[in-house]
């Protein structure tokens, strides 16, 4: 299984390099769940 920043940057590589656009609701919601753990990792570090 791939994670969602896999499958942005797969879906971005298919967009620029042969004109395929393809994003549907999940994905978006997917990559806005993975942001908000990075985040939030990332804000654990700076405490």
């Amino acid at each position: 299984m791939t994670s969602p920043l896999d499958n942005c940057h797969n879906l971005r590589n298919k967009n620029v390099y042969h004109g395929v656009v393809n994003i549907d609701e999940r994905l978006v919601e997917d990559l806005i769940e993975t942001w908000l753990k990075v985040a939030g990792k990332i804000s654990a570090l700076t405490l």
